[in-house]
């Protein structure tokens, strides 16, 4: 099995891995410059965004250069794939972009999914617990803005380094101003 991908132009990317599947119809191109075959039915079904690209650019059978890293992206597809996906190593930085592009690309369902996966929230630091609340809340996912305010919250607030959001005689006017208004 090829280690790279070539492009028709003669460009050449090294595979992911385990994403060289050649009977994989689409290659994603990170922005690390790594290639990731995956099947497009899988985006088109599962992303609108994906599905609206897919049909105004002819783009099935050939190859996609997307923002993002290629760990990133494995992460996702493997979320949108269901196939086993371990976050017991993930940094808070990798969890929050891996949310991220599950907004962005119109993939909300998964947003749950991906924080039920997550088992040990606390290990994440009392100083991330509040963007945590307002990223499950994106989700409207209540059930696992609770587990980080059960989780986190008693921790964050013996500390006098915590986030205002743990004291709420600390908060200021605008402290719920990023917690989506659904």
């Amino acid at each position: 099995m090829s280690t790279t991908y070539t492009t028709k132009s003669g460009k050449e990317y090294e595979y992911y891995e385990k994403f060289n599947d050649t009977s994989k119809n689409l290659v994603l191109v990170s922005s690390d410059n790594l290639a990731l075959r995956v099947d497009c039915t899988i985006l088109r079904t599962s992303s609108s965004v994906f599905r609206s690209m897919f049909a105004t650019c002819d783009t099935e059978g050939d190859q996609v250069h997307l923002p993002h890293t290629a760990e990133l992206l494995g992460l996702y597809i493997f979320a949108l794939d269901d196939r086993h996906l371990d976050l017991s190593n993930i940094t808070y930085e990798t969890f929050q972009e891996l949310l991220e592009i599950c907004i962005r690309y119109d993939t909300l369902s998964i947003g749950p999914q991906l924080f039920r996966k997550l088992t040990k929230i606390q290990e994440f630091d009392y100083t991330n617990g509040y963007e945590l609340v307002v990223l499950a809340a994106k989700f409207d996912d209540i059930l696992t803005a609770c587990r980080i305010i059960s989780k986190i919250g008693y921790e964050a607030y013996g500390r006098n380094s915590a986030d205002k959001f743990w004291k709420t005689n600390n908060w200021e006017r605008d402290i719920m101003n990023k917690l989506p208004s659904t």
